[in-house]
C-alpha cells in the first residue's frame, strides 16, 4: 500500500511540475498575484499614489468566512453539474450551448450573492444599501428627491436639467438623467403596488437581507433600491451572451474559437471588478457596447440598413445613460481602419482607402450602416429635445465643467493618473489575469509590427480604447470602475493566451 501511494505521489508530482513546464506563462501569473496581494494587504504604494489610495484593510477573520465560501459554492457545482447532466444529454450542439449559457449566467448570480453573504455579511442587503448611498451613485437620491423642495417635477426636472446638475451628488451631475429616471421609475413602481412590494421584500430576506442595516427609508424604496441592484448585476454578467458571439464571429473559421468565446465568458463571470464595484450602473455599459459591436459587425456582412438603426438606437441609449460611452463612436471608425489594415495587409492610409474602395459590397454596406445609424442617433437626440424638453448638448456641456471642477477640487494631477489609471484598472482586474492578457497584447502586437493581417480589430479596439481615455485624462480614481467597459477586452485576451 505505501509503495502505490508513493507511486502516486510521484506521478501527480510529475504531472503538477509537467503542467508548469508547459504553462508556465499561468504559473507565472498565480506568483504576480500571490506578490502583489500580499503587497497590498502590507500597504506597499501598490494602493496608489499619494494623492488618492484605496483603503484596502484586512478582515481579521478572513479563514472563516473563506471556508464557509467553500462551502457555499461547492454544492454550487453540483447543481450546475446535475443541471447540465441531466438537461443536455441527447440535444445538439445549439441546446447545449443554451443550457451551457444559462448555467453560467445563474452560476454568475449565485457566486455574487455567496460573495455578498461571507465576505461582507450582508446578502442582498449590499445591493440595495450601495443603490440608497448616495456616495457610492447618488442616482437613486436624487430620484428621492424629485417633486420636493429640493428639485422640481421630472417633467420640469428633464426640462431645466442643466440648472440642477451642480446641486445633484458627485456621479449625478457629471451623468445624463438615464439613471435617474430608472431609479425614478422603479421607485414609483414599488410606491404604487405594495403588494409587489411585500412580496420582494420576503423574497430578498429569504436570501440574507437584513432590513436592520438597510437605511431608515420606506419599504417601497427599500425593495426598489433592491431590485435596481439586481437588475445592475444581471446586466453585469449578461455580457457573456455579445462577448461570446463577438468573439466567435471575429475568429471565425479558427479551431480555438469556440475555446476563447467560453473561455471568456467564464473569465467574466469571476472578474473581481464585478465583484468590488457591485451594483454600479457601469456594469451595464459593456453589454451596450458589445451589442453594438455586434450588430456594427452583421451590417457589415448586409443588411447595413436594418443594423444601423439597431446600433444607432444603442448608442443614443448608451448617450442617455453615460458620455462616456460615446468615446466608442470614433473608436467605431478606428475599428474600420483596422479592418481596412488587415484587408490590404499594409497600415498606409493610402492602401487602406484603396481597399475599402475596390470592395464596392462591404462599401456601400459602411455607408449605409453610418448612414443609418447616424440619423437614427440624430432623431433620437432631437426626439428628447423636441417631446421632453431634454437638451443633451447642454446636459453634456454641464456635466464636463462639473468633471473639471471636481478635478480641481481634489487636486489629481493628469500625468500621475496617465500611469495609475491603466495601472488601477489591471490591478482590480486581477493581476493574474492582467498579465496573461499583456502577454497576448504584446504578442498580437509583435506579430502586426511584420505584417498588419495579424492584427484582430474588435479585440484590438480595446486596448486603442483604453490608452485614449486615458490620455483625455479626465477619469482621475476608481479607474477599474469608470473603464470596465474595456474589461471584455482583458478576459478575451487572456483567454486566447490560455487557449494557445
Amino acid at each position: 500500500m505505501q509503495s502505490v501511494l508513493r507511486v502516486a505521489r510521484v506521478d501527480v508530482g510529475a504531472a503538477v511540475v509537467g503542467w508548469g513546464r508547459r504553462n508556465p506563462a499561468v504559473v507565472g501569473a498565480l506568483v504576480v498575484s500571490i506578490f502583489v496581494s500580499v503587497g497590498i494587504v502590507r500597504h506597499w504604494p501598490l494602493n496608489g499614489p499619494g494623492e488618492w489610495r484605496w483603503h484596502y484593510s484586512v478582515h481579521r477573520d478572513f479563514w472563516p468566512p473563506f471556508l464557509w465560501s467553500l462551502t457555499w459554492l461547492a454544492p454550487g457545482v453540483a447543481v450546475c453539474g446535475g443541471v447540465w447532466a441531466a438537461w443536455a444529454r441527447g440535444r445538439g450542439v445549439r441546446g447545449r450551448r443554451r443550457i451551457a449559457g444559462a448555467l453560467l449566467l445563474a452560476w454568475g448570480l449565485y457566486y455574487q450573492w455567496v460573495v455578498s453573504t461571507t465576505a461582507l455579511g450582508l446578502g442582498p442587503t449590499h445591493w440595495g444599501r450601495t443603490v440608497l448611498r448616495a456616495t457610492s451613485t447618488g442616482y437613486y437620491q436624487v430620484a428621492q428627491w424629485i417633486g420636493t423642495e429640493r428639485l422640481p417635477p421630472l417633467a420640469e426636472l428633464l426640462r431645466r436639467y442643466p440648472e440642477f446638475q451642480g446641486r445633484m451628488p458627485l456621479h449625478a451631475r457629471t451623468h445624463p438623467p438615464g439613471p435617474v429616471l430608472a431609479a425614478h421609475g422603479l421607485r414609483r413602481l414599488f410606491e404604487t403596488h405594495p403588494g409587489l412590494t411585500r412580496v420582494s421584500v420576503a423574497l430578498f430576506v429569504s436570501l440574507g437581507m437584513r432590513l436592520d442595516r438597510m437605511p431608515p427609508v420606506p419599504l417601497a424604496d427599500q425593495a426598489a433600491a433592491t431590485v435596481l441592484g439586481l437588475l445592475l448585476i444581471l446586466a453585469g454578467l449578461s455580457v457573456i451572451y455579445p462577448l461570446r458571439a463577438l468573439i466567435l464571429r471575429s475568429m471565425r473559421g479558427k479551431p480555438e474559437a469556440e475555446r476563447v468565446a467560453w473561455g471568456a465568458a467564464i473569465l467574466w463571470v469571476h472578474l473581481p471588478t464585478l465583484l468590488i464595484f457591485s451594483p454600479q450602473f457601469d456594469q451595464a455599459f459593456p453589454v451596450l457596447i458589445l451589442m453594438g459591436l455586434l450588430m456594427g459587425l452583421k451590417a457589415m456582412e448586409g443588411r447595413g440598413l436594418a443594423w444601423g438603426v439597431g446600433l444607432g438606437a444603442v448608442v443614443a441609449l448608451g448617450a442617455f445613460i453615460s458620455f462616456k460611452l460615446l468615446v466608442w463612436i470614433p473608436l467605431g471608425f478606428a475599428i474600420c481602419i483596422m479592418f481596412g489594415a488587415v484587408r490590404s495587409g499594409s497600415f498606409r492610409p493610402s492602401m487602406i482607402w484603396k481597399r475599402w474602395w475596390e470592395d464596392r459590397p462591404r462599401r456601400r454596406s459602411l455607408l449605409r450602416l453610418i448612414i443609418a445609424s447616424g440619423l437614427t442617433f440624430t432623431g433620437l437626440m432631437a426626439g428628447l429635445k423636441l417631446v421632453f424638453g431634454i437638451n443633451m448638448a447642454a446636459i453634456i456641456s454641464q456635466a464636463l465643467v462639473q468633471q473639471r471642477a471636481f478635478i480641481e477640487e481634489v487636486g489629481r494631477s493628469y500625468t500621475t493618473w496617465l500611469i495609475f489609471g491603466p495601472y488601477d484598472f489591471l490591478l482590480l482586474a486581477g493581476p493574474g489575469l492582467s498579465l496573461l492578457a499583456l502577454l497576448h497584447g504584446g504578442r498580437v502586437a509583435w506579430r502586426g509590427a511584420r505584417g498588419a493581417g495579424a492584427i484582430e480589430p474588435l479585440w484590438a479596439v480595446y486596448p486603442l480604447g483604453v490608452g485614449l481615455i486615458a490620455l483625455a485624462g479626465l477619469m482621475r480614481g476608481e479607474n477599474a470602475r469608470l473603464w470596465l467597459m474595456f474589461a471584455p477586452g482583458l478576459v478575451w485576451a487572456a483567454a486566447a493566451w490560455l487557449a494557445r
